[in-house]
This record gives C-alpha cells, sequence and structure tokens, in this order.
C-alpha cells in the first residue's frame, strides 16, 4: 500500500510540520511495510523536514508536468502522476490529516475491488464534509 501526500508552493513551509506529524501518524499506525511518498515542487525543504520516514518526489518527475497546473482546482495534488504504483493501493493524505488509531476501513476499502475511493469522515458522515468529493460520492461510499 502507498501513503502519499503533496504539497507545494505557499503552503509548503506554512504546513510542512503538519506534514511531518501526519506522516509520522500513518508510519505509527501501518508500520514500516508499506510505501510513504510526498510529492512536492521544493524537495530540498521538504526533504530537510521529512528526513527519513518518507521518499520525496519532484513535480518534475512525472508526465510532462499534465498535473503542474496553477488554478482554484488542486490538481497539483495528482502531481507528478494521477498513480505512482497502479498495481497497489494508494492513499492521498492532506497534510493536516492524522490517524489516532488504525482505521480498519482500509481493510474493507482493499478487500472489496468494486469500491473505487473512500471518504474521511470528519463529523458522523454528514454529506456537507465531502469537500470536493462530494461530486463523485454516492450513499454506498464508505467514510474512513
Amino acid at each position: 500500500m502507498i501513503f502519499r501526500w503533496t504539497i507545494w508552493g505557499m503552503h509548503t513551509r506554512r504546513c510542512s510540520e503538519l506534514l511531518r506529524i501526519s506522516i509520522l501518524s500513518f508510519r505509527h499506525q501501518f508500520g514500516g511495510f508499506h510505501g510513504y511518498y510526498v510529492c512536492t515542487d521544493n524537495i530540498e525543504l521538504i526533504r530537510e523536514i521529512v528526513g527519513d520516514i518518507s521518499v520525496v518526489l519532484d513535480f518534475s518527475n512525472g508526465a510532462a508536468g499534465r498535473f503542474d497546473i496553477e488554478s482554484k482546482a488542486t490538481w497539483k495534488k495528482w502531481c507528478p502522476q494521477v498513480k505512482l504504483f497502479p498495481e497497489q493501493t494508494e492513499i492521498y493524505i492532506d497534510s493536516d490529516v492524522f490517524l489516532v488509531k488504525y482505521p480498519t476501513e482500509i481493510n474493507e476499502l482493499i478487500a472489496n475491488p468494486s469500491i473505487k475511493f473512500a471518504i474521511m469522515d470528519e463529523f458522523l458522515g454528514q454529506p456537507w464534509q465531502l469537500g470536493a468529493m462530494r461530486r463523485n460520492a454516492s450513499s454506498n461510499t464508505p467514510f474512513v
């Protein structure tokens, strides 16, 4: 399984400590047998912040910057490419998301190939919590 964060631009320095804590919380719950990756446009700073707890990838390593787009939409979350490892489950995580316990829902998600994505349950699964993924969610979309 791949855990993946993306951080860029003005958010890089401001959110870098949150990013480090987020990665450490996932490593604590899932252990070292998985891949932990941060994609960024500032590899030097992020390597300094995360050290050896994550692999740091530069946006420019992708398919000609297809998702390196400045816009209101957060295309850069998919930089440098949509999936780093197509044969594995990839979980995209915002730098302000932290685990306080093991999310057993992830096991269910992986075991059921008909489920394509899940959404973080920020507050008892209220539909207004779905953010940008709201358009893609159905009433059967699982929460984590």
